[in-house]
């Protein structure tokens, strides 16, 4: 099951909208076959919900109005005494009616789950989604053993700019490093604030130096960007780059949260690099 939603997340839209219409004629075919005896207007959820899950809210009502037809279609084909009426059409209608809010409560909960893991400041994930992130790649890569490499990321004097500039220019700060980091990442990497003051990226198939170019880079970056504003705020950074896979994603996340404490503890405003390899043998 996971392999498939796996799967459906790469399609573009119109591909998604393709492959659920014609899951909606085979149902179609499928309902008219049967005859009246036997009721398919539930399976019809089946390409509502994946259309509107996976390509979104206009999918969805396309999808709804296709199976509403579809539905209508059948039942005045198999020549029901109930569908040689005018209110055919408003039995029609209220199948729709149905199939709408099927999708808009769907989008609904969607929706609710992506604000359960974003964080509202910066618009980036939060700790949940990079957790949850994580766990998701660990099991990739013992499927496909790629390397990818996990950052850990500490402000430095975080608190000196509450206490003397004020929350809101904390929050800017915040906001700037957040910018700086998505324009230096790869749209399949990814970013969340796990803290206050602590951000963590998940970089799938990168090794050792390739994790060196891009965390040197963003770390000099946000560096001139604190300078130029005049924030007094450095970055203490851990990085771990993981050749082979640990037990778990705790196992994981500690790794790097230990070499991040590392830094910090070394004298702040470090980057330090480290490579997980198991001994297999």
């Amino acid at each position: 099951m996971h392999n498939i939603f796996e799967y459906l997340r790469k399609q573009s839209k119109r591909s998604l909208v393709l492959l659920c219409l014609s899951l909606v004629v085979l149902i179609s075919l499928c309902d008219y076959l049967a005859g009246p005896e036997i009721g398919f207007a539930l399976f019809y959820l089946l390409p509502i919900s994946l259309s509107a899950w996976f390509a979104g809210l206009t999918a969805g009502v396309i999808l709804s109005l296709a199976s509403a037809l579809a539905w209508f279609a059948d039942k005045w084909l198999e020549g029901e005494e109930t569908f040689q009426h005018l209110h055919s059409v408003w039995n029609a209608i209220v199948q729709l009616g149905f199939f709408l809010v099927i999708v808009y409560l769907q989008r609904a909960l969607q929706q609710e789950q992506v604000r359960a893991r974003r964080d509202p400041l910066t618009n980036v994930g939060n700790r949940r989604y990079f957790f949850e992130l994580a766990e998701s790649e660990l099991h990739r890569s013992k499927r496909y053993p790629h390397p990818f490499t996990v950052v850990y990321m500490d402000l430095d004097n975080f608190k000196a700019v509450n206490d003397h500039f004020g929350h809101e220019v904390g929050d800017t700060l915040l906001r700037v490093i957040t910018k700086i980091i998505i324009r230096n990442i790869r749209s399949t990497d990814a970013v969340a604030r796990l803290g206050g003051d602590e951000f963590a990226l998940l970089l799938p198939e990168t090794d050792g130096p390739s994790a060196v170019r891009v965390i040197d880079k963003l770390h000099a970056q946000l560096l001139a960007a604190m300078q130029k504003n005049g924030w007094p705020v450095t970055f203490s950074v851990g990085v771990v780059t993981f050749l082979t896979q640990p037990e778990t994603v705790d196992d994981m996340i500690k790794l790097v949260d230990d070499l991040m404490y590392t830094a910090k503890e070394n004298g702040k405003n470090q980057i330090k690099y480290e490579v997980y390899q198991k001994n297999t043998q």
